[in-house]
């Protein structure tokens, strides 16, 4: 992800070695799902996202989630 830390727009970078279903969320820093990212079929390799407006969110720390069939990765990040 990047910029990190970030203001009023981000990006997802994924390098991912799988292909299949995954989605991929920001969360607060409660675990509540702030916004959805991405939902669906991935091919491996590096995926990148479209810029993300986030300037409707508060500053703080959040947390990038990527969930597939085969595991579950976490990211902090902080929104100024």
């Amino acid at each position: 992800m990047y910029p990190n830390p970030f203001d009023s727009q981000v990006r997802v970078a994924v390098n991912w070695k799988q292909k299949g279903e995954m989605a991929i969320a920001l969360l607060d820093i409660n675990g509540q799902k702030v916004m959805d990212i991405f939902s669906g079929y991935f091919e491996s390799g590096v995926v990148l996202s479209d810029w993300i407006n986030t300037s409707s969110l508060t500053k703080g720390i959040y947390i990038i989630q990527l969930v597939s069939a085969k595991e579950i990765q976490q990211l902090k990040v902080l929104k100024m």
